[in-house]
């Protein structure tokens, strides 16, 4: 649930007019509540110490924040194309699902192999030129066999955003594994 509604955050946060950048740290652990005089709730814990650590370490806006402990402890995150930030720290994209992934990158990894991550040797950088256009890159993707009319439905990003993360702000990377497209 907490990896869900960091997403949907940083979705919300990211569709406004000016911008908001903001930092989700997800952790795992103990956390307790101490009801106060006031009728307040006052949240304490490793749980909420660790997520507010991780989020104040964040090299990137955007992005959600989790330590390889509680990544390896949720069979759940197992399928979703985590970046390692760190040598104890992965990151997600908040618009990134694995079933999405799986549909609009024909079979692309994570789906179409959850058991293990592509090593180093499988995965080629693709180089997208810094001049394509959005309509470009859509054909690009198309000779991937990616479908692009996938993005845009649902909670999938749009070929404009797409667009803009890996060629505008350069926020993501895409590899070539086995002939598919991975996004970082």
């Amino acid at each position: 649930a907490a990896l869900r509604i960091g997403q949907l955050l940083c979705r919300w946060c990211a569709e406004q007019a000016s911008r908001i950048e903001i930092m989700v740290g997800i952790n795992s652990g103990g956390l307790d509540v101490l009801d106060l005089p006031t009728g307040e709730k006052l949240y304490y814990g490793n749980s909420l110490n660790g997520a507010m650590d991780l989020a104040a370490e964040a090299p990137q806006s955007m992005k959600l924040y989790m330590r390889r402990f509680t990544k390896s402890n949720l069979q759940v995150f197992q399928q979703l194309p985590f970046t390692m930030s760190s040598p104890d720290t992965y990151s997600l994209d908040p618009f990134v699902e694995a079933l999405q992934i799986s549909e609009a990158f024909g079979g692309m990894w994570p789906s179409s192999s959850p058991s293990r991550m592509p090593t180093k040797a499988e995965r080629k950088l693709c180089k997208v030129p810094d001049s394509i256009t959005p309509f470009e890159l859509g054909n690009w993707l198309g000779r991937f066999g990616v479908d692009t009319s996938q993005f845009g439905k649902g909670e999938v990003k749009s070929l404009r955003q797409f667009h803009r993360d890996v060629v505008e702000e350069k926020t993501a990377q895409l590899y070539e594994v086995n002939g598919l497209l991975q996004r970082n």
